[in-house]
């Protein structure tokens, strides 16, 4: 339970401004990292945001995550947003969603 909690307040945090699409565009970054490593603490190392107060979407994606992985739909295990891209200097993603961003391959690439 405190994995689903996690998992769900990173979700949150990550993209719960930008609404359910978003969130589950960063869920589906976890699953593909997921299917690779089969570790939540390598997946969870790669995402800073945090929210100590997950949505009923973003729960229920993370307990979808931890319980009933789904194969990822992107394929990608990059998400970042428009002010990463900018300062960093990154590439567009290969998805776009207002100003979330999946890439395939490393962004600064």
């Amino acid at each position: 339970m405190q994995l689903i909690v996690l998992i769900a307040c990173v979700i949150q945090g990550e993209a719960g401004g930008l609404g359910n699409p978003a969130m589950f565009m960063v869920a589906d970054t976890m699953a593909y990292r997921y299917e690779t490593t089969q570790n939540w603490d390598d997946v969870l190392k790669y995402y800073y945001g945090y929210n100590p107060e997950p949505s009923d979407f973003a729960t229920t994606l993370a307990t979808n995550l931890v319980n009933k992985p789904w194969k990822s739909v992107f394929q990608c295990p990059f998400a970042y947003s428009d002010s990463d891209r900018y300062t960093q200097g990154w590439s567009e993603g290969d998805y776009i969603y207002k100003t979330l961003h999946l890439k395939q391959d490393w962004p600064g690439e």
